[in-house]
This record gives C-alpha cells, sequence and structure tokens, in this order.
C-alpha cells in the first residue's frame, strides 16, 4: 500500500473513531438526562405522597401516582435501550456475572466465564468531514488513556490485560 493510500487509512480510521466517541457521548448525555427525569418523577410521587398522608387519604386511588410510575418504567426502558447501543459502539457486552468486558473477549476477566466464539466484525471506514479533526485528536486522547489502563500482560498468551483482572480475557488464565 502506497504512503498515500496508509495515510488515508489511517484518516479514514482515525474519523471514525471520532465520530463513534461523539455518539458514544451524545448518548450518554441522553441517559443522564433520562435518569434526571427519572429523579423529578421520583420527587412528584413522594410529594403526592406525602400530601396523601397528610390529609389521610387512600394512596391506592392515586392515578396520578401511577401514571409517574407507569412512566418511570418506560424512561427505565429507553435508557435499557440506549446502554445497549453504547455496549455496541464501545464493543463490548455484559458476563454472567454482571461484568462488562470486550466484545472480542473469550473469557471474563473478573469471573473467567469462557463465551462463545464469534466472528469479528472491522468497522466501516468514513470519508474524512470538515470539522472532524477535534473529533480526531480527541479520540486520539481518548485512546491514548485507555491504554494506559491496559499495562499488564498475561504470563500464558501475552495479550493486554486490565489491571486488577482476575481471569485473562483471552484465553482464560488466572491471574492471581
Amino acid at each position: 500500500m502506497s504512503f498515500f493510500g496508509k495515510l488515508k487509512q489511517g484518516v479514514s480510521e482515525a474519523s471514525q473513531k471520532a465520530k463513534t466517541t461523539v455518539e458514544v457521548n451524545r448518548l450518554k448525555l441522553q441517559v443522564q438526562s433520562k435518569q434526571g427525569a427519572i429523579k423529578e418523577k421520583y420527587a412528584l410521587i413522594g410529594s403526592r405522597v406525602f400530601k396523601k398522608i397528610e390529609k389521610n387519604e387512600p394512596l391506592d386511588t392515586d392515578e396520578e401516582i401511577k401514571q409517574h410510575c407507569e412512566e418511570i418504567v418506560h424512561i427505565r426502558e429507553e435508557i435499557k435501550d440506549i446502554q445497549v447501543r453504547l455496549r455496541e459502539l464501545n464493543e463490548e457486552k455484559d458476563c454472567v456475572c454482571g461484568n462488562v468486558v470486550g466484545l472480542n473477549d473469550r473469557f471474563c476477566p473478573a469471573c473467567g466465564h469462557k463465551f462463545e466464539e464469534r466472528d469479528v466484525v472491522e468497522p466501516q471506514t468514513a470519508e474524512l468531514q470538515e470539522g472532524d479533526i477535534q473529533q480526531i485528536v480527541q479520540a486520539e486522547d481518548d485512546a491514548s488513556k485507555e491504554s494506559d489502563l491496559q499495562a499488564a500482560v498475561c504470563p500464558s498468551c501475552q495479550e493486554a490485560v486490565l489491571h486488577g483482572a482476575k481471569f485473562c480475557g483471552g484465553c482464560g488464565q488466572p491471574l492471581t
């Protein structure tokens, strides 16, 4: 591959990482906003319950409280959908133990659970758009911070492991 071909590929990959970072941050803001809405609903419910108790009125007949509860359930479902999208963008999956691991990890670093083998899908590249340079720089900064967390190496397969992991994500070797 020529120098310019490699340069174009590198810029395209950096552009894709930057776009992913922007999307992840947008989704995280949505989650925070929805969590704030849930807190507001909790406050409204608490206020309504207090007023009912203060007046010695029964709580089970209050439709406003029921409506707020239904809205909280709906918002929680929206948050779960956003978190699924965040896992996809971050190339992560959930382990049976509740730990979040990389999409390509074959073993959970926390509990050693073995995942089913799956095909690795390469992300699609995109053309560089105007104004993407700052996003590229931010994505590179984020990537370098993330690489600082992966300083340890598995003694068995030499794959990088997160600090504090109990098992290697690549081969399942216990690290303690």
